[in-house]
């Protein structure tokens, strides 16, 4: 019985981790370091594999982010939006775990009160996944 009670303990204590926020609710009412829309290339480098390039938009869409990220035919492969500090896919696109913690750094560096050391941000995942991200120029 006492084993059954701590595994149930256990599945509550994941679940509500799991469910906690990611991002400030507010965070389209923050300073944001680069204003939106933005058109930004990400390259990302995970330990190991070669590093892929990716086109990542952000906009605020009616007091929602929303963030699109392509690859470098023009391809989505994620799309996401963020509602109540979490990420909410968007469309068809099947989920993309590591995108959504990409975003997360992205986004968190965008606002974060620091100002940001020239024109390309470089942040380092917990995965030791790398992130280089610089704006691209508006058309």
């Amino acid at each position: 019985m006492a084993r059954h009670c701590g595994l149930w303990l256990l599945l509550v204590l994941l679940t509500a981790c799991a469910r906690q926020p990611v991002l400030p609710a507010d965070v389209l009412q923050q300073h944001w370091h680069w204003p939106l829309p933005q058109q930004l290339w990400l390259q990302v480098q995970q330990p190991q594999q070669p590093a892929l390039d990716y086109l990542l938009v952000l906009q605020d869409e009616q007091g929602v982010l929303r963030a699109s990220l392509f690859d470098p035919a023009g391809m989505p492969v994620a799309r996401k939006q963020l509602r109540n500090g979490g990420w909410r896919n968007e469309g068809l696109l099947p989920p993309h775990a590591a995108a959504e913690a990409w975003l997360t750094a992205i986004v968190r560096s965008l606002t974060d009160d620091r100002p940001l050391a020239g024109e390309n941000i470089e942040l380092e995942l917990p995965d030791s996944s790398r992130l280089q991200v610089r704006q691209l120029e508006s058309p």
